[in-house]
C-alpha cells in the first residue's frame, strides 16, 4: 500500500528524524505491502544492531527498483502515515476474527465450547496494538520513583494498599498497583474465606474491589460480609436470629450499604483491587 511505502521511505531518507518512531510505533505485522515489509525488515535489522541506515545501501542490498522511490513524500504527514497503517492493520485483524468466527458455525460444539473459542479469537485479534513497547529513559523512571516516595512521606502511608493483616502487609508491603498477588494453598484451606476477609478490610477503607468467585453466589458473598461485619456467629446466622443478633445485623447492613464492592457472576476465582481515580 502506498501509505506503508511512504512511511518506510521517509524512515530511509531521514533516518535521524523518523526511524526511531518507525521502530517504536510499528512491527513487521503492520505491513501488508510486499516492498514496504521488506524495507521495514531491513531497517529493523540494522537498527537493532546499531548499524548505519542509508537509502543507497537499502536499494543495493534489496535490489529495489528506483521507481519505488519516485513517490511524493511529505515529512509533515509522517505521523498520519503511522496512524493510518495502524488503523488498516486493525481492520485486517477484525476481518480475520470475523472469518474465524464464521468458520465456527459448522462445528459441533457445546455452548460453552463455542463461547470459550469465540472469546479466544476476539482476544487474540483485539488485545494489543502489535507495536513496540515504549522505551522509558532512566531519568523518567527515577523521577517516578522519587515522586512516589515523596507522596508516601507526605501522606504518611506505607507501601501499597493495606490488606488488614499487619503481618502480611509488613512482609509483602501491601497490595501494589500493577502487581499480581496470588493466594495459594491446598483445597479447603480457607483461601476464599481469606480473600473475602481481605475484601472486607479493603472496602472499609473505601477502596473499590471487584470480586469473582467460581464457588459462591453474590448472595453468599454478601452473607459472609454481613457475618464478618456484625460479628454474629455463623451457625446462628444460618438459623434464626435473636433480638441482639438482629440488632447487630441491622447495624452491619447500615455500615456495608454503599461500600464499593462489585460482585461478578460465578467466574474464575480471583480478587482484583481497583484504585479510585484521584
Amino acid at each position: 500500500m502506498e501509505i506503508e511505502q511512504k512511511a518506510v521511505l521517509l524512515g530511509l531518507q531521514k533516518p535521524e528524524k523518523f526511524v526511531d518512531d518507525l521502530m517504536l510505533e510499528l512491527s513487521d505485522n503492520h505491513f501488508s505491502d510486499y516492498y514496504a515489509g521488506r524495507i521495514y525488515d531491513w531497517i529493523s535489522k540494522r537498527y537493532s544492531k546499531g548499524q548505519r541506515i542509508s537509502l543507497t545501501s537499502c536499494i543495493n542490498e534489496l535490489d529495489l527498483s528506483q521507481k519505488l522511490f519516485d513517490q511524493y513524500l511529505l515529512e509533515s504527514e509522517f505521523d498520519s502515515y503511522i496512524e493510518d497503517i495502524k488503523k488498516e492493520h486493525q481492520r485486517r485483524k477484525i476481518k480475520q476474527a470475523i472469518s474465524e468466527l464464521q468458520e465456527m458455525v459448522d462445528c459441533n460444539w457445546t455452548t460453552e465450547e463455542y463461547r470459550t473459542k469465540a472469546q479466544e479469537i476476539i482476544f487474540e485479534h483485539t488485545d494489543k496494538e502489535d507495536g513496540r513497547d515504549k522505551l522509558i529513559e532512566m531519568n523518567e523512571a527515577l523521577e517516578e520513583a522519587f515522586e512516589n516516595l515523596v507522596r508516601k512521606d507526605e501522606e504518611k502511608i506505607g507501601q501499597g494498599l493495606q490488606t488488614g493483616y499487619p503481618g502480611i502487609d509488613c512482609r509483602i508491603g501491601g497490595l501494589e498497583p500493577g502487581h499480581l498477588t496470588v493466594i495459594a494453598g491446598q483445597t479447603s484451606m480457607g483461601k476464599t474465606a481469606f480473600a473475602l476477609n481481605v475484601t472486607h478490610n479493603i472496602i472499609r477503607q473505601n477502596k473499590t474491589v471487584l470480586f469473582f468467585s467460581l464457588e459462591m453466589s453474590a448472595k453468599e458473598i454478601a452473607d459472609r460480609m454481613i457475618i464478618r461485619e456484625s460479628r454474629v456467629d455463623a451457625s446462628k446466622y444460618q438459623k434464626r436470629l435473636d433480638e441482639p443478633a438482629w440488632k447487630n445485623v441491622n447495624a452491619a447492613l447500615s455500615r456495608l450499604t454503599d461500600k464499593p464492592l462489585l460482585i461478578a457472576k460465578k467466574e474464575e476465582s480471583r480478587l482484583l483491587i481497583l484504585e479510585p481515580e484521584p
